[in-house]
């Protein structure tokens, strides 16, 4: 059984592999952004220093500024999960939510371009990576940090809910009426209560279609 999972992992995905084209140290001049990447390219406004990868209009930058102006994107998520230091999870947040510190409000400033990214202080390359990372194993753009198991793709808290509905329905119900693998079934019963989602997709022959028959009956209120 091929299970593939997307969770919290920071290391840089096939897609973001060797992205970037560094300058030569001798190009670099005193109007640098020293705060920001060292990924230079032109900017529309005539700035010295701004990425150039991941590009705007890729699939990396769109997954980039959806995960940022996302709700769920607060100081834990930026910090504890993609890994980001406390001065620029920070900053990005006071950016993006202005001096009130509150979603929806006048004084909003959702980032818009890559490069307005990159020109918060603290944030680098390994920032640019990690944000980026993050939100590709989550599903964004489309996210909200979307999970996959078995190549079934939900939100974390879909996962958690198929646990419990897994954890806690009848054996008979879920042989009998959401069509379980009886082989399934067997090692369900010596095995409940399980502590994760990735342990119900290590049993034997749960796949992609045991997971559309949970979420199907979740979506039908099914006891």
């Amino acid at each position: 059984m091929n299970r593939v999972t997307a969770l919290l992992g920071l290391g840089v995905l096939s897609a973001c592999a060797d992205p970037f084209s560094m300058m030569d140290e001798a190009d670099l001049t005193d109007g640098s952004n020293a705060t920001g990447s060292d990924l230079h390219g032109p900017h529309p406004d005539g700035a010295t220093s701004v990425p150039t990868w991941p590009e705007e209009g890729t699939a990396e930058a769109s997954c980039l500024l959806v995960f940022l102006d996302h709700d769920l994107t607060d100081l834990e998520v930026l910090e504890e999960s993609v890994g980001l230091d406390l001065r620029s999870a920070s900053s990005l947040l006071k950016h993006r939510d202005g001096s009130d510190g509150q979603r929806h409000t006048d004084d909003d400033d959702p980032f818009d371009s890559v490069w307005e990214v990159d020109d918060i202080p603290g944030v680098a390359e390994p920032g640019l990576v990690s944000m980026v990372d993050y939100a590709l194993d989550h599903g964004f753009p489309e996210g909200p940090f979307a999970v996959s198991y078995d190549d079934v793709w939900m939100t974390e808290g879909e996962a958690w809910d198929v646990l419990v509905f897994v954890n806690t329905t009848s054996l008979d119900v879920l042989d009998h009426e959401v069509g379980f693998d009886a082989r399934t079934v067997d090692a369900l019963e010596g095995m409940r209560p399980l502590r994760s989602p990735g342990t119900f997709a290590a049993l034997p022959y749960v796949g992609p279609v045991t997971w559309h028959r949970v979420l199907d009956a979740l979506h039908s209120d099914l006891k």
